[in-house]
C-alpha cells in the first residue's frame, strides 16, 4: 500500500517528538482510503466506503511498515494530513 511507503519514508522526520496513537494512525489510514476510493468511484456508498476502509485496516494490521506510524509520523504531519484535501496533498504532509 502506497501509505506504508510514505509513513516508511517519514520515519526519519519524527525524531523524537511526542508520539501518534494507534488510533490517530487509523483515523490517517482511513482518509487516505478515503481520498483513493472516491478518485475512483465518487459515487460510492457509504456502506461500501466502510467495508474498502474495514479492509484497508486488516491490511494495515498485518503491515509491518503502518506499525510503525505511532513513531513513524510526527503530529505536525499527522495535523497537515489531516486537514489536507485530496491524496497528493495528504502525501505530501508525511514526506
Amino acid at each position: 500500500m502506497c501509505l506504508g511507503l510514505v509513513l516508511a519514508a517519514a520515519a526519519t522526520a519524527a525524531g523524537c517528538q511526542k508520539k501518534l496513537t494507534q488510533g490517530e494512525c487509523q483515523l490517517l489510514l482511513d482518509r487516505y482510503v478515503e481520498f483513493l476510493v472516491r478518485a475512483e468511484a465518487p459515487k460510492i456508498s457509504a456502506s461500501k466506503l466502510v467495508e474498502r476502509k474495514r479492509e484497508a485496516r486488516e491490511l494495515a494490521r498485518k503491515s509491518a511498515s503502518f506499525g510503525e506510524c505511532p513513531s513513524a509520523v510526527s503530529v505536525h504531519a499527522f495535523e497537515c494530513a489531516m486537514s489536507a484535501a485530496g491524496t497528493d496533498e495528504l502525501e505530501k504532509c508525511l514526506l
